[in-house]
C-alpha cells in the first residue's frame, strides 16, 4: 500500500503499519492499494479501506477498479489511526484470508517538522520514493519506524447502537462439546455421521482450524451442530461461521447450504456456504473462510443449530457472535415500503410473500423460493412501470457506500435505483440482474411449505436460483456504489422503469 502524489501523480512513499503521518499527507496524497498476487486472482473486484480514528469513528471507502486508488481522504484526528482493507468478490463478499490491518500515529505538521530536517524535505520534494506495495503478511514494520499499533489484531469499534457497546466477541468452538473452556458456552451435534475432527485425524485439513479441531458433516442430510450461548442484551447482532470447504475436482466452486435456526426459529434454509480452498483438489479443505448473517438474538440463553438438508455440509471450525458494524444497513425486501396499492391477489402490484400466505392467492401456480432468507420476500409487480420499493435510513458517516441487492430471476431484469431529493426521484444507477440457474439440490425440509407451492418436479426451479455454473450463491448479488453525506434526511427508491419487471425477492444491505 502506497501515498500517491496528487500533484505528481508518482508513487510518493510506502505505508508500512507503525508510521508516524503527518496530517496533511492525506490532503495532498491518494492511497492506491496492490493486491498481493494469490489465488483470489481476478476475483477480486472491488477493495474496501476502513479507518479508525483517535475517537473511535469509522469512516468506510470502497473502490471498483484497479488500481484501487482511494482518493479524497478525510484528514484523520491526531493520534492512533487504524485502517483495514479487505478485498471483495463479485458480490461484495470479503474473499477468506484478504483482510490487512495497519496502525499509523497521525501527527500535527509542527510536530513533525521538527523532527525532519531541512535537507530531508527537500531530498523528498525532488525524489519522490518509488516503491510498489503489496498486502502481505511479511510486510511488517522495519524496526526504528515507530509504534507496532496493531502487533495483535485489534477490533474495529462496536456497533453500540444495535449491540451493547461493552460487548466483546464470543468464540465458540464447533468441537467444545462439553464446555472444556469453562466460558459457559458450548455446542452439541446430533445425526448419524456428524463427527469431531481433530489433528491426528486429519492433519491437513486441521492444520488451519483454531484449535486444530473442526466438526465434519458426514451425511447428505439430518445431521445438525448447535451452539449455545448467552448475552446480556437482547438486540441485533451478527453471526460469523467459520468453515472450509474444497472445490469441485475440474476446479469449479461448490456450495453446501446448511439450513440456519435461531432459537429455534428459521433464520435461512439455505444458509451459503461456498467453496474456501481454492486448489481444485476435492479433498482439501485445509483453507478456511467466514459466512456471516445478522440476527436478533434474546437476553439470555440462546441457540443457533446449522443442519444439513440435503446437500451435507463444510467441516465448521466456529461460531462468532458480534456486535454489527454501525455503518453496514441490512433491510430485507419485505420490509421495503410498497405503497398503499399492494394487493396480494394482484400480480401487478408489488407483494410481500410468505408461508403463510402464497397458496390463497397463487392456487399453486407458483413456486414459494425456499432460499429467501426469514422465509418471505418481495414479489416485484408484473407490467407495472411504476412499481416501487423505498427504504430511508441515516448514516453517521459520510462517504461512499454500496447498496447491495440479493435476488432470484429466471431473465435478465434491470432495475433503477433513484435518491428521492425532496419529494423528487433523481436516478443514481441501474442494477443489471442477470438471470440465474438452478442449484444442485432441492432442500428436503419443507413440510412447512405448501405441496401445490413445491416444485412439480421435486428438484429445485431457477426461482430458487444459482450463479451459473459457478455455485456461488443461490441468491447472488448486484451492487451499485453510492455516495452520502452524513445523516440524510431523504429516501432512496428502487423502481422498476422497464415493463415486465419482476425479480422475486429483496435484500438491500447499504454498505
Amino acid at each position: 500500500m502506497s501515498f500517491v502524489s496528487s500533484r505528481l501523480e508518482s508513487m510518493a512513499s510506502r505505508i508500512r503499519s507503525g508510521d508516524r503521518l503527518d496530517e496533511k499527507t492525506f490532503q495532498d496524497h491518494e492511497i492506491m492499494v496492490t493486491p498481493f498476487p494469490s489465488v483470489w486472482g481476478n476475483s477480486i473486484k472491488s477493495m474496501r479501506m476502513t479507518f479508525e480514528d483517535a475517537q473511535d469513528r469509522l469512516s468506510v471507502f470502497e473502490r471498483f477498479e484497479r488500481p484501487f486508488v482511494f482518493d479524497h481522504l478525510p484528514t484523520p484526528l491526531s493520534g492512533k489511526l487504524k485502517m483495514m482493507i479487505e478485498a471483495l468478490d463479485e458480490r461484495g463478499e470479503v474473499l477468506p484470508g484478504s483482510g490487512e490491518q495497519f496502525g499509523f500515529e497521525i501527527e500535527s505538521p509542527d510536530v513533525v517538522a521538527e523532527e525532519v530536517s531541512d535537507q530531508e524535505v527537500s531530498d523528498q520534494e525532488d525524489t519522490p520514493q518509488a516503491a510498489q506495495a503489496l498486502l502481505t503478511s511479511s510486510d511488517e514494520p522495519a524496526a526504528g519506524t515507530g509504534p507496532a499499533l496493531l502487533a495483535e489484531p485489534a477490533p474495529l469499534a462496536t456497533a453500540a447502537l444495535i449491540a451493547p457497546e461493552s460487548f466483546t466477541t464470543l468464540r465458540i468452538e464447533a468441537e467444545d462439546l462439553s464446555d472444556d473452556d469453562g466460558d459457559g458456552n458450548a455446542s452439541s451435534i446430533g445425526g448419524a455421521g456428524i463427527e469431531v475432527v481433530t489433528g491426528g485425524d486429519n492433519p491437513s485439513n486441521t492444520a488451519n482450524a483454531s484449535g486444530t479441531a473442526y466438526v465434519d458433516f458426514g451425511g447428505a442430510t439430518g445431521e445438525t451442530l448447535t451452539f449455545t450461548f448467552s448475552v446480556t442484551e437482547a438486540g441485533e447482532y451478527e453471526l460469523a461461521l467459520g468453515y472450509a470447504l474444497s472445490q469441485n475436482g475440474d476446479g469449479s466452486d461448490r456450495n453446501r447450504p446448511l439450513r440456519l435456526d435461531v432459537n429455534g426459529e428459521l433464520q435461512d434454509r439455505m444458509f451459503d456456504l461456498p467453496s474456501t480452498t481454492l486448489t481444485g483438489d476435492a479433498t482439501d479443505f485445509s483453507e478456511f473462510g467466514e459466512r456471516t448473517i445478522r440476527v436478533q438474538l434474546q437476553a439470555g440463553e440462546n441457540t443457533v443449530s446449522f443442519t444439513s438438508n440435503g446437500a451435507s455440509g463444510p467441516n465448521v471450525d466456529y461460531l462468532e457472535v458480534r456486535a454489527p458494524d454501525p455503518d453496514v444497513f441490512v433491510i430485507q425486501g419485505e420490509d421495503l415500503d410498497i405503497g398503499s396499492t399492494s394487493d396480494v391477489a394482484d400480480a401487478g402490484t408489488n407483494r410481500v410473500v410468505t408461508l403463510d400466505n402464497i397458496a390463497s392467492f397463487t392456487n399453486g401456480r407458483e413456486t414459494f423460493r425456499v432460499g429467501a432468507e426469514g422465509a418471505s420476500y418481495l414479489d416485484w409487480a408484473s407490467g407495472n412501470a411504476e412499481a416501487y420499493g423505498d427504504f430511508t435510513l441515516e448514516v453517521a458517516t459520510a462517504g461512499t457506500y454500496s447498496v447491495t441487492v440479493t435476488y432470484a430471476s429466471s431473465s435478465a431484469r434491470p432495475i433503477g435505483l433513484f435518491l428521492i431529493d425532496e419529494g423528487t426521484p433523481g436516478q443514481i444507477g441501474t442494477f443489471q440482474f442477470a438471470a440465474v440457474t438452478a442449484p444442485n439440490y432441492y432442500p428436503d425440509d419443507v413440510d412447512d411449505v405448501p405441496a401445490d407451492n413445491q416444485p412439480g418436479n421435486g428438484g429445485p426451479s431457477a426461482w430458487e436460483a444459482g450463479r451459473p455454473r459457478r455455485w456461488r450463491s443461490p441468491w447472488p448479488r448486484a451492487a451499485i456504489p453510492c455516495v452520502w453525506a452524513a445523516r440524510p434526511t431523504g429516501r432512496t427508491s428502487t423502481r422498476s422503469r422497464w415493463r415486465y419487471w419482476r425479480p422475486m425477492r429483496w435484500s438491500l444491505s447499504i454498505r
